[in-house]
């Protein structure tokens, strides 16, 4: 079973950004509605929209299951495998979403050693070749598939 976010909300809390957002399965059914309300607290909060409560156990149950088969940074506690998991879906989610929106302006290649974004004002196919000859050393992500492009940029900015 893979998870992905359905809705996406961010929310301006008194101790920082959070967010709020509904978590769907592989066949895309909503499972669970989960929140971090910036309030500088380190668990998030859960709702799972199982029709009773054995579906919500058993929905709650496969969530932390899948977590855990999962290589995560930053699992905080016994039970932290379910929370890391959200926190790294909506990384990638809005890296997702920076990606998109730089690829409006043109060209975007990223710099590995650096982390960060270089964007060229060409755009379209015809100039991928000549700023991968130009950037060697930096990836083009406009020729990759965007899921691909956000786990390589959240795996180097996480």
């Amino acid at each position: 079973m893979n998870y992905s976010i359905g809705s996406y909300k961010g929310i301006r809390g008194r101790e920082g950004p959070g967010f709020d957002i509904t978590l769907l399965d592989s066949n895309g059914k909503k499972v669970a509605r989960v929140a971090d309300y910036g309030d500088g607290s380190i668990c998030l909060s859960w709702e799972f929209l199982g029709k009773d409560n054995t579906g919500r156990l058993a929905d709650a149950r496969a969530i932390e299951a899948y977590a855990k088969t999962l290589d995560l940074k930053y699992v905080i506690g016994p039970d932290g495998h379910t929370d890391a998991m959200v926190n790294r879906l909506v990384h990638l989610h809005l890296t997702k979403k920076d990606i998109t929106k730089h690829m409006k302006k043109g060209a975007v290649l990223f710099d590995k050693a650096a982390k960060k974004y270089a964007i060229s004002g060409l755009s379209g196919p015809a100039h991928y070749a000549d700023l991968q000859a130009k950037y060697p050393n930096m990836v083009l992500l406009n020729t990759m598939d965007l899921d691909a492009a956000a786990e390589l940029v959240s795996e180097e900015t996480e």
